[in-house]
């Protein structure tokens, strides 16, 4: 399993102009990408011009495929147009998931 964890520093105004175009690249991603085990976008209660997103994917393959989308162009259009101050993304390839120990 390969896990995408971003974090885009932005303003909180340019999140907010981003709103549709974020609900449009998550929903697309998890009705149309058979790879794609789950795709989350949040901000941050404390500092809401912290946008976090999660994805979760079947294979390296998968994700390389989603960056081919049309979705996906779209939403870096969109990007664009309200481009980050910063983003960190790292990519962690998972060789098992354990359960949550019991507290």
């Amino acid at each position: 399993m390969i896990i995408v964890l971003a974090t885009v520093e932005s303003t909180t105004e340019d999140i907010n102009n981003l709103h549709q175009a974020i609900v449009d690249m998550q929903t697309a991603t998890i009705e149309t990408e058979p790879g794609n085990i789950s795709y989350t976008f949040t901000t941050e209660i404390a500092n809401p011009s912290t946008m976090h997103i999660v994805e979760k994917w079947q294979s390296m393959d998968a994700l390389k495929e989603h960056f081919t989308t049309p979705h996906m162009a779209a939403f870096q259009k969109a990007m664009a147009g309200y481009p980050p101050k910063s983003m960190d993304v790292k990519l962690y390839e998972v060789a098992q998931e354990l359960p949550f120990p019991e507290m």
